[in-house]
């Protein structure tokens, strides 16, 4: 058994086995009317059997723990090819870990010291490679010298004298064959020395690199690979666990295409692609496959296939708001209702920020045709947010991002509402409305029960017997056993995390406007607090405005550590003209290698090019020339074979045996079509591959050539870049402190000079806006559909009442 054939058998069978229940409903529907393609027949004869009650059941996949199933030398070269793909893996780490956190998950599990995969030793002429090196460096001053000023990302290779001695030790002892370290930091010097021939050495002090035979063998990328006869039969058996959990290497792969993509790079296809052949050749779940199986209507779903359904609707409908932040926020206003809905038929998200209404304004108030009183308020809004904007720009660009930002938005609009100077009689109410829209949009609204249920651990969601749908004993079993399986269904997709930061995520925007410094303990403790704190009409009076001045400092301290942190990068108002300069100035340089680089790359999509249509060749080559079953030539041979036998014709009546014969020859021509496009096909990628070999001959001369000005591009890339950022963010910075100092002026301002009407004004919209964090004390049940309806005007009335019902200070 070859490793390919083991691997064929083992993704197949597990694509087989992993079928969606929903569709496994069908599919087992299918088998039982007898009503199955060819290929379906062939899917339930190969991967199914029949159990002692003559059901067709799955087959096991093949069980690696056993020699017979998985043989030792197929073993060793499954872990080779494993081995070999983590090696680049975590040599490429750099590349993906701040937006691929599942991969260095990956590679982190099963890679470096003490894990099941560790470095790989020098190849033979990687060795060679090496000894050359250390031996220049010892034996030549100028060249030792030369590589202790070298750098890389940025940083010196070596520190000083006494670390590149070190190294050299090292090296003497093949450390290189045992640490991941040492192996990275020759290949470095190696990328140094290479780096130096491409700039020309020829009559320099460092003329002697010119001569090293091996130095490109150190740089390969199997330079660094092991084979089967160097692995450890302990590590083997190990190994072999390891791939046979379901969370295992071989079950990550299949399941993760995030893991399965990066991996892919690194095992020239030997896994990955039989995964990826694996799953269209069995393509259930393919529309457009004439084998694909729709999933089975609800109403015929086993139960345990309805508690998966019921569990999609119950995210839908309910979880969803802690997946992106919004939820199904109950009304005070209809004005408020109708102009959320008007802001959401113009597909504005959260994410597009306040700045997508302004310049959508237009739109959204020809949807409000029908209730001027909603456009009235619309206009409020819309007028309100541009004053808002020219006094804080980049808080209104943030708002719905950033609850910091959020917050001085409405600290601006309370302040704008109660200012002695607003004449409108209507003000308090339109400020409100608007306060519902910024709430609706950026959090939408929880009911206190599901926070509750959320905070009282983090996988009791469904079975809480407390929330409404868990009013009776059948939806209590379901519950329950959600419960079981909450991981699987939930965690095991990314939603669970999700959840969990976003409970914190809402349970912090809830707060009321607290002096971050006086939140001691959990969170949940000072949301719980906060409750308290709601409770005291008192204490939130006197406090209120204090804690809010507090919190715009708090926020001021945030942005001066950001300049701070800027400033040790030697980035600050000093510095910030030069540093631009210096951006225009890479850029010019960019500009001016531009052409040179798109060169460069048009000579390397010649290389890709030619190893594209290798690949496609060999594939084609497979199709039209294999003698084995699964190639095309097999099965148009076999199908004239079968059109041609006459045994397939015994017995049969004159018009029965026409129809069967003209049905076999109709295959038989299909096949011997498509056999034949094949074979045109190989015939101009043969054809095409001939007449690129002399481009490919001219791209690769011209590469090797221009390696040099290529990773000179790269770097000045790389630091124009970074040094953009940077000086982005210190502009982006500078003028938020600015806004924060605008703030702090107004709300000083206002504590120290407004009349008791006035203030007692920005309490109340205070008090409004609170109530809007915190969400009502009553859960709507399951349903967020049906919430805004249970929201009575009665209660809504009620609320609003006990919320103004306090009209002055207390003393």
């Amino acid at each position: 058994m070859s490793l390919e054939d083991f691997l064929k058998k083992y993704y197949k069978q597990l694509h087989f086995n992993y079928m969606p229940n929903d569709v496994r409903a069908r599919f087992d529907g299918f088998i039982k009317k007898d009503s199955l393609t060819d290929t379906m027949q062939l899917w339930r004869d190969k991967y199914m059997h029949t159990d002692s009650n003559g059901k067709y059941v799955e087959n096991e996949i093949p069980d690696v723990t056993k020699e017979k199933e998985l043989p030792d030398d197929v073993a060793r070269e499954l872990f080779v090819v494993c081995q070999n793909a983590l090696v680049g893996m975590n040599g490429a780490l750099n590349s993906f870990k701040d937006k691929d956190p599942l991969s260095v998950a990956f590679v982190n599990e099963y890679f470096g010291e003490g894990n099941l995969f560790n470095i790989s030793p020098a190849k033979p002429n990687c060795d060679k490679g090496i000894k050359e090196i250390i031996a220049l460096i010892k034996s030549n001053a100028s060249v030792k010298q030369w590589i202790l000023a070298q750098k890389s990302d940025n940083k010196k290779i070596f520190d000083n004298e006494n670390a590149l001695n070190n190294f050299l030790k090292k090296c003497d002892t093949e450390d290189y064959n045992k640490k991941g370290d040492v192996q990275s930091k020759i290949r470095k010097v190696a990328e140094a020395f290479q780096a130096a021939t491409w700039q020309g050495v020829r009559e320099t002090p460092l003329e002697p690199i010119g001569d090293l035979q091996y130095l490109e063998d150190v740089i390969a990328n199997d330079a660094f690979s092991m084979d089967t006869a160097s692995v450890d039969p302990n590590k083997l058996k190990d190994f072999r666990k390891n791939i046979s959990y379901k969370t295992g290497i071989l079950q990550t792969l299949y399941r993760s295409k995030n893991i399965r993509d990066q991996f892919a790079q690194h095992d020239a296809g030997a896994i990955t692609g039989i995964i990826n052949k694996a799953e269209n050749e069995i393509d259930y779940q393919k529309k457009d496959s004439a084998n694909y199986v729709a999933p089975k209507i609800e109403d015929t779903l086993t139960p345990w296939q309805q508690i998966e359904k019921w569990t999609s609707d119950t995210y839908n409908d309910v979880f969803k708001k802690y997946e992106e932040l919004r939820g199904a926020p109950m009304f005070f206003f209809t004005e408020s209702e109708d102009i959320f809905k008007a802001i959401d038929k113009e597909g504005i998200k959260p994410s597009d920020g306040l700045n997508a209404i302004l310049e959508k304004t237009s739109s959204i108030q020809n949807r409000l045709v029908n209730t001027p009183r909603s456009k009235e308020y619309f206009d409020w809004f819309v007028e309100t947010i541009n004053n808002v904007k020219k006094d804080i720009p980049k808080s209104i660009e943030g708002a719905w991002k950033d609850g910091k930002q959020m917050q001085c938005v409405i600290e601006q609009i309370i302040l704008k509402a109660a200012d002695p100077q607003n004449k409108d009689p209507h003000a308090m109410t339109k400020a409100m409305t608007t306060m519902e829209i910024m709430n609706a949009m950026k959090y939408g609204k929880a009911t206190s029960k599901i926070l509750d249920a959320m905070k009282s651990t983090e996988f009791s969601i469904f079975s809480d017997s407390n929330l409404s749908w868990n009013k009776n004993e059948g939806i209590q079993f379901v519950t329950k056993a959600l419960d079981k399986s909450i991981k699987a269904a939930f965690l095991g997709i990314g939603y669970g995390v999700t959840f969990i930061r976003n409970k914190i995520m809402l349970s912090k925007a809830r707060t009321n406007f607290k002096d971050k410094d006086n939140q001691k303990g959990p969170l949940n403790e000072a949301f719980n607090e906060q409750e308290d704190i709601l409770q005291s009409e008192n204490k939130l009076q006197k406090s209120n405005l204090k804690n809010e001045i507090s919190q715009i400092r708090q926020n001021k301290k945030d942005i001066k550590q950001d300049l701070n942190n800027l400033a040790n990068d030697g980035i600050d108002g000093r510095t910030i003209k030069a540093k631009e300069q210096d951006v225009k100035n890479y850029e010019t340089s960019l500009n001016a290698q531009k052409n040179d680089e798109e060169k460069f790359q048009k000579n390397v999509d010649v290389l890709r090019k030619k190893w594209a249509l290798e690949k496609e060749i060999a594939d084609l080559q497979k199709e039209v020339t294999d003698a084995g079953p699964d190639s095309l030539l097999y099965k148009t041979q076999e199908a004239e074979a079968k059109f041609k036998d006459p045994n397939q014709y015994t017995d049969m009546p004159t018009l029965v045996k026409e129809e069967h014969e003209k049905e076999l020859y109709n295959e038989w021509q299909k096949l011997k079509k498509e056999l034949d496009n094949k074979n045109q096909q190989l015939t101009n990628k043969t054809t095409e591959l001939t007449n690129i070999i002399g481009k490919y001959t001219a791209a690769k001369s011209y590469i090797n050539a221009n390696r040099g000005q290529h990773a000179k591009y790269r770097r000045t890339e790389k630091e124009y870049n970074s040094l953009k950022d940077k000086t982005e963010k210190f502009r982006s910075a500078t003028a938020e402190l600015k806004e924060q100092n605008k703030i702090l002026k107004d709300r000083n301002t206002a504590l120290k000079n407004w009349d008791q009407d006035h203030y007692n004004k920005v309490l109340r919209l205070e008090k409004f806006w609170n109530m809007l964090q915190k969400g009502d004390t009553t859960s709507f049940g399951i349903s967020a559909k049906r919430a805004q309806k249970k929201f009575t005007d009665k209660k809504k009335d009620k609320m609003l009442q006990e919320m103004m019902a306090q009209n002055s200070l207390a003393a």
